[in-house]
């Protein structure tokens, strides 16, 4: 059985300051490589503007990254089909990978708050 990572961020926005709100916004989470960026999953909002993406580090290993072990995560945030916002690449996530294979959740990584511009 695959054992997942959660990866967790929230999103404010810019003018108010107050949760994203959900239902209008979809998020995916990515994996910086040096070709070709891995998608890793589509995230839901959980509440309070906090988006979860469950993913399987065998994801982040591609043929132009082969073996990853700390991936270079990023999210993408829609609205519609349209990019209005892509937060800042962090590099070389630790995942404890003994708390992976051990823990009966999944281990997470918060990639942080993020200040969205909103549009009028």
């Amino acid at each position: 059985m695959p054992r997942f990572v959660r990866a967790r961020a929230r999103f404010v926005e810019a003018v108010t300051g107050n949760p994203l709100p959900q239902g209008k916004h979809r998020v995916e989470l990515r994996d910086l490589d040096p070709i070709r960026d891995d998608h890793l999953g589509h995230g839901h909002f959980v509440g309070n503007g906090v988006v979860e993406v469950l993913f399987s580090l065998s994801d982040a290993s591609s043929w132009d990254s082969p073996g990853e072990l700390m991936p270079d995560l990023y999210m993408v945030l829609y609205e519609g089909h349209r990019e209005i916002y892509r937060t800042p690449v962090k590099l070389n996530v630790f995942i404890p990978l003994k708390e992976l294979f051990t823990s009966e959740g999944s281990p997470t990584v918060d990639l942080g708050v993020f200040v969205v511009p909103t549009s009028k």
